[in-house]
């Protein structure tokens, strides 16, 4: 039996994205966990990263990446990316169609059923994390068997009706998967330059994941309602894997790409110290929250000394009534200590800050522009903060409150 030719496709960022401004989006993890986990079982697959492509249109990339001469292409779908996503789906099926669809990531996870009811482009959807439930549908395609008892997807069956298997009830642990896959078919690089704000100068970088999900549950986050577990890699595999880029490419910076790495203190300063060890000049930015860097004042001096030199943190308001509203966890408070610990430490503050919602009112507005001057925020980048709105992502708390509200 001959294996089905597989593509797996991360779409351009160049529509409704902060990277739609030029800067090269990171490489999409997900999508190289797939590749690596089908490959481990015996089915090879092409890899695109068109994300970085500024111009392209859905015919040009089908057209001379010959994406509709395969059996099955899988998408990464952010909100960002779903449009340029279903326009190659549909020009795939145009040319092709026996090609089988399959869309996943955190917004197909987020509206499956939507996706389903309203995308005749889409055959499958696959819900959360995707190595096992794209395998095997894989195996399905392979074996000429519709592949309706696969968990964790979503999908018409034979009459139209929509139809969601149940998530998976296990995962593989993350320490027991095979590294990513990084290298794309049509060449686009897997590691990129980051710009170092403290030292001013640009850095070859490469991006890490070291969880998925999040166990918090802010009313605007599409991650808490496409991952419904957070799960963590050890700190030994992380540094497994960049020791393992290192020794391909000469990187200077790590990016860590989770949404939340400071959630455990000891696993940050393992880390750290590791990458010390494999060069020790490396230098890595993560994501974090302002009560957890309340939290660590004692431990970061010992992480910025190990290359720790910014953090992007979740601030998102300046008022105590939207930061409860949008179920943050978090006070003004709390926000302004984070800071005054980043800033008295010379730590490069990586702000997230939203300044309107659907009920915002004058005085939460005028809260928010009082906190970004008394922080020092007002005026510097990122300048957009001050128009900055929230996004209504599919199926989180805050968007199904506003719908209720119609």
């Amino acid at each position: 039996m001959t294996p089905p030719r597989i593509a797996l496709v991360s779409p351009p960022f160049y529509r409704g994205s902060a990277w739609a401004k030029g800067e090269r989006p990171p490489f999409n993890i997900g999508l190289g966990y797939i590749a690596s986990y089908i490959q481990s079982n015996n089915y090879d697959s092409d890899l695109f990263d068109f994300s970085c492509l500024r111009k392209e249109t859905a015919s040009n990339l089908v057209e001379d990446y010959n994406l509709d001469s395969y059996e099955i292409l899988g998408f990464s779908v952010y909100s960002q990316t779903y449009e340029i996503s279903s326009e190659i789906a549909s020009e795939v099926k145009k040319r092709n169609e026996k090609t089988v669809i399959v869309f996943g990531g955190p917004h197909a996870t987020a509206a499956s059923e939507d996706i389903i009811l309203n995308n005749s482009s889409v055959d499958y959807v696959v819900r959360g994390e995707g190595e096992v439930p794209f395998q095997d549908l894989v195996y399905g395609v392979e074996s000429g068997v519709l592949p309706w008892d696969v968990g964790a997807i979503t999908f018409r069956n034979s009459q139209g009706k929509v139809v969601s298997n149940p998530l998976l009830e296990e995962y593989p642990p993350l320490d027991s998967l095979p590294f990513p896959r990084r290298f794309s078919k049509n060449g686009a690089s897997p590691f990129f330059t980051y710009y170092s704000e403290k030292d001013r100068v640009r850095k070859a970088a490469v991006t890490i994941s070291v969880s998925r999900g999040c166990p918090y549950k802010c009313a605007f986050c599409i991650i808490s309602s496409a991952q419904e577990n957070y799960r963590t890699r050890s700190a030994e595999s992380v540094l497994q894997e960049i020791q393992q880029l290192y020794k391909i490419h000469n990187f200077e910076h790590v990016w860590f790409v989770d949404a939340n790495f400071l959630i455990d203190p000891k696993r940050a300063l393992r880390i750290g110290k590791g990458l010390k060890t494999i060069n020790s000049t490396f230098t890595w930015n993560c994501t974090g929250r302002a009560d957890q860097i309340a939290r660590m004042e004692r431990i970061l001096p010992e992480l910025i000394d190990y290359g720790l030199e910014c953090v992007e943190i979740g601030i998102e308001s300046g008022s105590d009534r939207v930061l409860r509203r949008w179920n943050k966890g978090t006070t003004v408070e709390i926000n302004r200590k984070a800071v005054s610990i980043m800033k008295k430490l010379d730590l490069c503050i990586g702000l997230d800050f939203i300044m309107f919602d659907p009920s915002s009112t004058k005085e939460e507005l005028r809260d928010n522009i009082l906190f970004l001057k008394d922080a020092g925020f007002y005026g510097h980048s990122p300048a957009d903060i001050i128009t900055s709105e929230i996004r209504l992502y599919p199926s989180t708390p805050l968007r199904e409150f506003y719908l209720g509200r119609r």
